[in-house]
């Protein structure tokens, strides 16, 4: 996905005041109290300023914290590190490369399945795009595959690998989803008519999964961990 990314100082004026205070002066926006925590519509995440791609619903998990979290940038070289001294403790703060905008933070307590990283971004940073707006928005649906299998590669454990990357060829977009009782919500589901992909299954990396269809033809991955099953 290409695109002439950078920081527009219209943009930058357009912002609404949490949003300048987030991504010009670092700020933090208080959890679950902003736009994206609890979003689980398939699409992609771009920067509020530069509109580079920066993460996608396909890495994006329930963490608890009340803010938008993911387990691996949608295109790598569009999301930065650097030390954030502020607090006590060192922290590694996370920005746009193009658009310099304050993201959020990385912090090594996300799934261990999916490399064991948490992206902890501010809603306030991000302008969500819906997968049905991604060509219209400018974002190819043939670098949106791209990009998407690329985040697979990342995240996803080898074991389901080859699986997700020929769920994103075929065109469907992949949402992952944990729940405390898989089984439980698995027969829910079966008994509301959802298509079913894959039964119930304990995975060699630490998982019980399952896979159906929602009504907008997304292919939903559901998982628990198994050390909390049975």
């Amino acid at each position: 996905m290409t695109g002439n990314y950078r920081k527009d100082p219209e943009a930058v004026s357009r912002l609404t005041p949490e949003q300048y205070r987030i991504t010009q002066k670092s700020g933090t926006e208080p959890p679950f109290r902003n736009e994206y925590w609890d979003n689980k519509e398939p699409g992609i995440y771009v920067d509020v300023v530069s509109g580079e791609p920066l993460f996608a619903s396909l890495s994006k998990f329930d963490s608890g914290t009340g803010w938008p979290s993911f387990t691996v940038p949608l295109e790598p070289d569009n999301v930065v590190q650097r030390r954030d001294f502020k607090l006590l403790l060192p922290r590694t703060e996370v920005r746009s490369a193009h658009g310099g905008s304050h993201l959020g933070h990385v912090f090594h307590d996300g799934p261990r399945e999916a490399g064991g990283l948490r992206y902890c971004i501010n809603s306030a940073a991000l302008r969500f795009v819906p997968v049905g707006d991604l060509e219209r928005e400018g974002y190819g649906a043939g670098d949106t595959h791209d990009l998407l299998l690329a985040a697979v590669d990342h995240h996803i454990p080898p074991a389901d690998r080859q699986v997700m990357r020929e769920i994103v060829a075929k065109g469907d977009l992949a949402v992952f989803i944990q729940v405390d009782d898989l089984d439980k919500t698995f027969e829910s589901l079966r008994a509301a008519g959802t298509e079913i992909l894959q039964e119930p299954v304990d995975q060699p990396y630490g998982v019980r999964d399952a896979a159906v269809r929602d009504p907008s033809g997304n292919h939903v991955r559901l998982s628990q961990p198994l050390t909390a099953h049975g």
